[in-house]
C-alpha cells in the first residue's frame, strides 16, 4: 500500500512540476490541443507517469550501466544522463501523444538547468509529502 501511495505521489509531483514549469515558461513549452482544464490535468498526470517511468527505473538502469564512466568523470556524466532523459521524454511525448500534446524543450544548457530544478523541486516535494 505504501509503495502504491509513493508511486501516485511521485506521478502527481512530476505532473505538478511539469505544469508549473510550463506555466512559468521555464525552458519547456507544452502545447495542448484541447483547452479544457480537466483534459489538461489528465494529460499532465499522464505526462507525469511517462516522466516517472523514464526518470526512475530507466534512469537507474542507465546510471548502473554507466557507472565506470560516471566514476571517471567524478559524477558529471549523470548530468548528461539527466539531459538525455528530458530529451527522451520530449521524443516519447511528441511521438506517442502527438495528436493531443506537443512538448518543446530549450537548448542543451537550458535543459540542464531545467533538469537540475526538476531534481531539486521533486526532492523537496517528496520530503513534504
Amino acid at each position: 500500500m505504501k509503495l502504491l501511495r509513493n508511486l501516485i505521489a511521485n506521478i502527481v509531483i512530476y505532473a505538478f512540476l511539469l505544469g508549473l514549469f510550463d506555466y512559468l515558461k521555464l525552458w519547456i513549452q507544452i502545447d495542448f490541443v484541447d483547452g479544457n482544464l480537466l483534459v489538461r490535468i489528465a494529460l499532465l498526470i499522464a505526462m507525469g507517469g511517462v516522466f516517472w517511468v523514464l526518470n526512475s527505473p530507466l534512469k537507474w538502469i542507465i546510471q548502473t550501466l554507466s557507472f565506470p564512466v560516471n566514476m571517471l568523470t567524478l559524477g558529471l556524466f549523470s548530468l548528461v544522463i539527466n539531459v538525455a532523459i528530458f530529451y527522451l521524454f520530449e521524443w516519447v511525448m511528441n511521438r506517442y501523444f502527438a495528436p493531443d500534446v506537443k512538448v518543446q524543450l530549450g537548448n542543451i544548457l537550458q535543459t540542464l538547468v531545467l533538469s537540475l530544478i526538476m531534481a531539486v523541486g521533486s526532492g523537496i516535494l517528496k520530503k513534504i509529502v
